[in-house]
């Protein structure tokens, strides 16, 4: 029993350690104006991503003055797959869904194609692009063009990330 259990800890540590990490600012993308990703490879060309983007503006209205402060949320999540590329230079495909929230100080609506945006929505993207990172960690560089679909309606955005791999 000790033996078995001792074989399961060291192959449950040695996938831990075969793992590559990514911690990364990226600027436009899903993230809205920009955002904060952690990515884990879990195979040896497939990853995940989480991050956390957003900003926050005020809006003034033009008849009483009044302002409202509105603060846009955004959490993509993501898998991509790293199609093509050798050593430290990869082509990535992938998807996900980016969740927005969005909260309104003041007796604001706001609608995007249609939607009311303060119950949040969850917006489907596509992704291909660049990669740049050594299998044993360091600087990491990607680009990546967004294929984002809402409602019926697509729109494209560039995203471009810059971290660092462990």
């Amino acid at each position: 029993m000790l033996k078995k259990s001792l074989v399961l800890f060291s192959l449950l540590i040695s996938l831990g350690y075969n793992q590559t990490n990514f911690l990364k600012f990226e600027a436009l993308g899903p993230g809205i104006l920009s955002s904060f990703n952690f990515e884990r490879m879990v195979g040896e060309k497939i990853g995940v991503r989480v991050g956390y983007g957003g900003l926050s503006l005020d809006a003034t209205d033009e008849l009483d003055f009044t302002t409202t402060t509105v603060k846009l949320t955004a959490i993509p999540i993501g898998v991509f797959y790293n199609a093509l590329g050798q050593n430290n230079h990869k082509l990535t495909v992938g998807g996900g869904i980016d969740m927005v929230t969005l909260s309104l100080e003041g007796n604001a609506v706001v609608d995007l194609l249609g939607t009311d945006l303060s119950e949040g929505i969850t917006i489907p993207f596509g992704s291909f692009g660049y990669r740049y990172h050594r299998a044993t960690g360091g600087f990491h560089l990607s680009a990546d063009y967004y294929l984002m679909m809402l409602d019926g309606a697509t729109g494209g955005t560039v995203g471009l990330g810059l971290g660092w791999s462990f």
